[in-house]
């Protein structure tokens, strides 16, 4: 069975526009993966400064390839070099046109991103990735040979939680095992721990909860492309099993990743109860191409929507902007992802590329 009402026929952007000018309530951009082209996170605060968002969310990978790992270093050094050019890297987003958070990839150690933005001390720059005031737990994991410098006990922390609008947004550095080789991969038990954690800690409900973590769920928006990748590996999904349990358990209302640099879209899960009680579900994967809108409508007291959005990589040149409007229980997400422009000048949207009205909501609202 089908729920989905879809008449783009009817919707201008133009009408959308105007609409999310008078009754936006949030608006958040972001982008991640800029392994130390400092370039390019400029250029993105450029494409940012005539539509300055609410929040800008950062996530790793921040640094470039840790080749340093294999010279067999102390990891006091490996520590102590991480947070040099951490801090070297995100002071750049002091000039961010809004609030920056900060979560951490799978090339960082574990709380080394944390310590970079303290040391930088910004009051408009945050981490997010993990709680250094919560108590810490050893993740055992197995590295290869290679990166045995590394051992197999790593410290790591709950995500961290901080909460905008009535949203909260629940941040976890790191990623799961992909091939054991990088300092900030976790155990997927270790990686839901953390999740667990931090979600205990807000008072929002799964609809109005984000989730900004680097690795993206198994299944969503995870299929790897042939960019440094063995050709047996073409489309494999590498995303968190620990990640999508937790989104079909818990439905939280977004997940924000990177990480997988071909995977730029969104994967959208819309459950609701049919007219027999049973539970319905409906998936659409969307990927994005250079500019891409989507908007999706929905009643949130009579529809489930947990929406994936792997938004970009720096390293890709793509970003998304995300803006959402509430009228009691209905309500509008719209969603761009683009190529930055290399003049750093958004450019306004002509047309929407998917519209998904699920309870005849945009139709209603945009009435």
């Amino acid at each position: 069975m089908s729920f989905l009402r879809k008449d783009k026929s009817s919707i201008k952007v133009e009408d959308l526009e105007s609409y999310f000018e008078k009754n936006k309530l949030l608006e958040f951009a972001g982008s991640g993966d800029p392994h130390e082209e400092k370039g390019k996170v400029k250029l993105l605060l450029e494409n940012l400064k005539d539509c300055p968002p609410d929040i800008v969310i950062f996530d790793g990978d921040y640094l470039a390839e840790p080749a340093y790992l294999k010279a067999q270093a102390d990891l006091s050094i490996i520590a102590k070099d991480s947070v040099e050019k951490l801090t070297d890297l995100l002071k750049t987003l002091e000039a961010s046109p809004a609030p920056t958070v900060c979560v951490a990839g799978n090339y960082e150690m574990f709380g080394t991103t944390s310590d970079a933005v303290e040391a930088i001390g910004s009051d408009l720059l945050s981490d997010i990735g993990c709680d250094k005031a919560i108590k810490s737990r050893i993740d055992n994991i197995h590295p290869d040979e290679v990166y045995m410098d590394l051992h197999s006990k790593r410290e790591t922390w709950p995500g961290g939680v901080f909460e905008e609008k009535g949203y909260a947004f629940v941040g976890v550095e790191g990623s799961n095992p992909i091939n054991y080789t990088f300092p900030g991969e976790r155990s997927e038990e270790n990686l839901r721990w953390a999740i667990d954690d931090a979600v205990a800690r807000i008072k929002a409900k799964p609809e109005n909860t984000i989730i900004a973590t680097h690795s993206p769920p198994f299944g969503m928006r995870d299929r790897l492309g042939r960019f440094g990748v063995p050709p047996h590996l073409w489309g494999e999904h590498k995303g968190s099993t620990a990640l999508s349990e937790f989104i079909n358990e818990y439905r939280p209302f977004l997940v924000l990743v990177g990480h997988i640099h071909e995977a730029f879209g969104a994967y959208i899960s819309v459950k609701r109860t049919d007219e027999n009680g049973q539970i319905v579900e409906e998936t659409r994967d969307l990927e994005f191409g250079n500019r891409t809108k989507v908007t999706v409508g929905y009643d949130t007291s009579k529809t489930s929507i947990s929406i994936t959005l792997n938004k970009g990589t720096l390293e890709y040149w793509n970003w998304s902007r995300v803006r959402i409007a509430e009228d009691e229980t209905q309500r509008v997400i719209d969603i761009e992802g683009e190529w930055l422009d290399r003049r750093g000048k958004k450019k306004p949207f002509k047309k929407i590329n998917e519209l998904l009205d699920y309870d005849g909501v945009i139709t209603s609202m945009l009435s």
